[in-house]
């Protein structure tokens, strides 16, 4: 079990080792080898390269880290040259070449000294820590882990480094069957790894705490976060981790009893460990195949499993374990050859797991001692040593309690409910910040918006009264230059025409008051010549009073009516009354009633003057609000309404009363005189 457990965090903390000091996406990487100088940035672009490597390719991995190594030896370039040493110690330690390892390692160290940065020293206390880990010092690689802490702490943001040092303490927590402390450190990693959105230490966190549950037989759990793992490193790519994790998965599955979906993920997990050349893992896999198989009792299939597994086996250890464990499925006497191909005697079987278990005590890796002491325990009982296999089997249970008894699983459980305890409190308190950064931002929306419309409106009215006042000053400058060309016209027409027509009349009158030799032909002709003249001077000086501005307002309407009916009645004899009630005489008529007006009034005139023989002619014009009344009325002999025949001139008063939206009513009788009333409304 310790065997295992160390194997698959063996490639989960070398993964974690490089995040935070290189940019792992191997394609982009792969295109900028070509376009840079041999300058720094050089030696970084190959050690990133080769650190992508290092998940699927340890040759090329290693190919890429010495090209980096060469060239900043050769430029004098340290920063970068150094931690390649360290991730090239590490990979040496992934091929379990310690000696290679403790080289490199040296190597970084000198650099990370002469440099004396926190950063690069807490590059080397990593690779130092990995590789003791490795090798099974996890009493120094804790030690190196929290020197690396030490100097991360100088540098608040650096989070993803910081969260890989708490997976790489937990990895050695594990080893010492120290399970609580593992999953907290593992808790403390996962967090901040979600702060910073770091998938792949996600998805490791998640493969490890799995790891956890699956030694503490927990197996829901573990399987739940097995699978969070799978999925976020199959969007990642990641193969060497996702050789772990269905290692791990294939592990579960068979304790589980599910062993076509075991042989399943095992088969992928050896897969993989094939394209990565992985010895250890290659060796892994088919380790778990076997006991999958002893569980079917696929003899067969044990045997071919356990023989491929002896084939890649690195250490004699491990290949004496595997020939206990099959020799225990065939029997003592199948297969002895296979069994114990080099005759190595139990006694000497007996030592090798003594050493073992004093490294184990040395290095406090309570998971290998509590492998140890149950192989210990079966080999004295099969010599016949049943005292000491006793005690050894004491031990065992020991460590068995202390490292998987119900109170352990209790409170692994309760440090992650805790966790997610908090972590859903945080989230609340994150969803409550935003909220109210929402609601603020919505105020501010809303405030900005009510703004803007207020702006828009004030400025829609702004405009609109602009263009108003610009329409008004157009209609103001149009009317005066109409007033001007108004008073033009009346000036010219009285100037010239007025004075020709006058011309014409007095010199006809002249012609007619002459010597009479002219003959009655002529003397006729002059005379009409003097009429249409005096008719046409009369008309043109209405037109020059009509086109002139200054008679636009009721006064001046008035005053010229006062002065039409004293030109029309004044050889007639007749008398006139003209009374007035006027409120605003400075208001201006539309010249379309101003025209009809006076129209109507000289017609109503002309007919009395004509028709009713009357002595006195009566006119009341009256003003009220918005209506303008005229009454005129005659005390002459009047008609009978019933057999009058209207003619042109009363049609036409009707017209014009119609025409400016007036209304006009004519009422006589015999002998009663005759009234005409028409209301005019004012706009």
């Amino acid at each position: 079990m310790s065997k295992l457990l160390s194997l698959l965090l063996l490639f989960i903390v070398y993964a974690v080792g490089g995040w935070a000091q290189v940019d792992t996406s191997l394609d982009a990487l792969l295109q900028k080898e070509n376009d840079t100088s041999e300058d720094a940035v050089q030696v970084k672009l190959l050690r990133d390269i080769g650190f992508a490597y290092s998940r699927t390719s340890t040759e090329k991995a290693g190919v890429y880290y010495q090209k980096a190594i060469r060239l900043g030896t050769r430029i004098g370039e340290l920063r970068y040259t150094g931690s390649t040493y360290t991730q090239l110690a590490i990979l040496m330690a992934n091929l379990s070449k310690e000696d290679s390892a403790t080289y490199y390692l040296k190597k970084s160290m000198a650099i990370a000294r002469i440099l004396g940065v926190p950063k690069d020293l807490a590059g080397y206390y990593q690779g130092e820590g990995l590789v003791r880990k490795k090798f099974g010092n996890n009493v120094l690689a804790l030690e190196s882990f929290n020197k690396e802490l030490g100097y991360l702490n100088a540098s608040p943001d650096e989070v993803v480094p910081k969260a890989g040092t708490f997976m790489n303490l937990a990895g050695c927590y594990m080893n010492m069957g120290r399970f609580q402390r593992a999953v907290e450190m593992y808790l403390q990693a996962l967090s901040l790894f979600e702060s910073a959105g770091n998938q792949r230490g996600i998805a490791y966190c998640h493969n490890n705490i799995g790891t956890i549950y699956v030694e503490l037989k927990q197996n829901g759990r573990a399987i739940y976060h097995l699978n969070k793992s799978l999925a976020l490193k199959q969007r990642l790519s990641d193969s060497r981790g996702l050789m772990s994790t269905h290692l791990m998965l294939g592990r579960v599955l068979t304790s589980q009893g599910q062993y076509k979906e075991a042989l399943l993920e095992l088969h992928k997990g050896l897969e993989l460990a094939k394209s990565l050349a992985s010895r250890v893992n290659i060796y892994k896999s088919y380790w778990l195949n076997a006991r999958a198989f002893k569980r079917l009792n696929d003899t067969p299939a044990v045997r071919q499993n356990y023989t491929k597994a002896l084939s890649y086996a690195t250490t004699d250890a491990d290949r004496t374990l595997l020939r206990q464990e099959l020799q225990a499925y065939l029997g003592k006497n199948r297969n002895a050859a296979l069994a114990d191909p080099t005759g190595i005697a139990k006694s000497a079987l007996l030592v090798g797991l003594k050493e073992k278990l004093q490294v184990a005590k040395n290095t406090q890796d309570s998971m290998a001692m509590f492998t140890i002491y149950k192989q210990l325990a079966i080999h004295s009982a099969g010599t016949g040593a049943f005292e000491t296999a006793y005690q050894y089997l004491i031990r065992y249970e020991d460590l068995q309690s202390n490292m998987y008894g119900p109170s352990v699983s209790l409170k692994v459980r309760q440090i992650e409910n805790d966790f997610e305890i908090k972590k859903r409190e945080q989230q609340i308190l994150l969803l409550r910040k935003t909220k109210e950064l929402n609601e603020s931002r919505l105020q501010k929306q809303h405030l900005w918006l009510s703004s803007t419309a207020v702006f828009i409106l004030f400025s829609i009215i702004i405009t609109g009264l602009l263009i108003n006042r610009y329409r008004i000053l157009q209609r103001t400058k149009r009317l005066q230059e109409m007033e001007k060309m108004r008073r033009n016209i009346a000036r010219d027409l009285h100037d010239e025409i007025g004075s020709t027509l006058s011309s014409i009349q007095i010199m006809s009158n002249i012609a007619l008051r002459g010597p009479q030799q002219a003959d009655p032909a002529s003397q006729a002709t002059l005379a009409k010549i003097a009429r249409m003249s005096s008719h046409i001077s009369e008309n043109m000086r209405e037109i020059v009073w009509a086109i002139n501005p200054c008679n636009d307002n009721l006064g001046q309407t008035i005053t010229h009516m006062r002065e039409l009916a004293a030109q029309l009645l004044e050889n007639d004899g007749i008398e006139l009354s003209f009374k007035t009630v006027i409120q605003t005489p400075q208001k201006v008529l539309m010249p379309a009633i101003r025209k009809n007006l006076l129209m109507i009034f000289k017609e109503a005139l002309n007919n009395a003057r004509k028709y009713s023989s009357c002595k006195n002619i009566e006119v009341v014009l009256t003003q009220t609000g918005e209506q303008l009344q005229l009454q005129i009325e005659d005390y002459g002999i009047g008609f009978d309404m019933d057999q009058a025949v209207f003619g042109n001139g009363l049609h036409n008063m009707q017209e014009r009363a119609k025409s400016v939206a007036g209304s006009i009513d004519i009422s006589s009788a015999l002998n009663q005189g005759t009234l005409i009333r028409l209301c005019v409304p004012l706009p």
